[in-house]
């Protein structure tokens, strides 16, 4: 069985992720090991390293977002087939075609806030231009919750890092949204690394965070025998989600109070500079594009957003952020043998 040396030093840190016996994302059978992540297959050892790992990343081979979806999840993640495709067509011709809110994009930001402004009694539409709930970006990251050790006291990020953890489980907890709150060790491989990690220990603390424990070696290597280093940083409220449950939970509640989602539908352009918005929208397999008013409009589009704002007649260009695109690499691994992964990511 092979292991792996944690290192942290001044510009990056090195997290490593035990993975148990079985294929693992990417491979042709099921994932066994993201189940586990969930369950209670992970060995009590292992709960406190972090998990910074793609759960939610999708094969470039998975043709259906929706399989590759419920791929991910272990089976667990499943979308009726009445509920995976609604035209724009059937959705106007069944309901009005002048909305409260229009939003864009059915990632987890477009849904949390459409379930917002749902909840709020507005009459809201999503319009998603793939086939199914979070196929891009939503289902592509590490599914980590964060602890907000790293980012600069007072600012928003720290702020909404924070809080946003608490209300996080909290609505895991009453909506039964699978997580797992694993935990995270950040360690100092050399002395010279020891001063960095006193600085994320202060930073973290600065940031409301009380959780946090500093651990010598021997405290470390009694929690992971295998671990060599000289210090180390135990952040307890780290953890990871069900980002696919998460959304469809979101949706859930979206549309049980009133809200519709529209899917296979881009938005090409549009006018925001009156009181009523108007959007053209494009049915994206009959090619058929239709108007929909809204009195607000939101631009949930991920990596897209800017795109679609500059289509936007009456936003004042530099009104627009210029777009900051930052690559993340993930791993797909095949075998039976069990194995560990070190993850590099930068640290500003």
């Amino acid at each position: 069985m092979r292991r792996a040396e944690l290192v942290l030093s001044a510009t990056k840190c090195s997290i490593w992720l035990r993975l148990p016996q079985g294929p693992c994302v990417g491979s042709a059978a099921k994932p066994q090991w993201c189940k586990s992540r969930f369950g209670t297959q992970r060995s009590p050892r292992a709960k406190l390293v972090t998990a910074v790992t793609s759960r939610g990343f999708i094969s470039s081979s998975a043709s259906d977002p929706v399989n590759a979806a419920r791929h991910m999840s272990g089976g667990a993640y499943d979308i009726q087939p009445e509920r995976r495709i609604r035209h724009l067509t059937d959705v106007l011709t069944k309901g009005p075609r002048t909305f409260d809110a229009v939003v864009i994009g059915a990632g987890v930001v477009g849904l949390a806030i459409c379930r917002a402004l749902a909840m709020e009694g507005q009459k809201v539409i999503v319009l998603e231009q793939a086939n199914a709930i979070g196929t891009e970006t939503s289902s592509r990251n590490s599914e980590v919750i964060h602890s907000g050790i790293y980012y600069t006291p007072g600012s928003l990020k720290a702020k909404l890092c924070v809080d946003g953890r608490q209300k996080l489980y909290a609505y895991c907890d009453s909506h039964n949204v699978p997580y797992n709150r694993l935990g995270k060790l950040l360690v100092a491989a050399h002395d010279e690394q020891v001063p960095k990690l006193k600085e994320f220990l202060a930073n973290g603390k600065k940031n409301g965070m009380t959780d946090l424990v500093w651990l010598d070696a021997a405290a470390a290597k009694e929690l992971e025998p295998d671990l060599h280093c000289v210090a180390a940083l135990k952040s307890p409220s780290t953890g990871v989600i069900s980002s696919l449950k998460l959304m469809e939970s979101y949706r859930k509640d979206a549309e049980q109070h009133g809200a519709l989602l529209a899917f296979s539908c881009e938005v090409v352009g549009g006018n925001i500079s009156g009181k009523m918005k108007k959007l053209e929208v494009k049915d994206r397999d009959t090619g058929k594009v239709s108007e929909v008013q809204a009195h607000m409009v939101v631009n949930a589009a991920g990596l897209y957003a800017q795109q679609l704002a500059k289509t936007m007649q009456g936003l004042p260009s530099d009104t627009i952020p210029e777009a900051f695109l930052a690559r993340g690499h993930y791993c797909t691994m095949e075998g039976t043998a069990a194995t560990a992964l070190v993850l590099t990511p930068k640290m500003q």
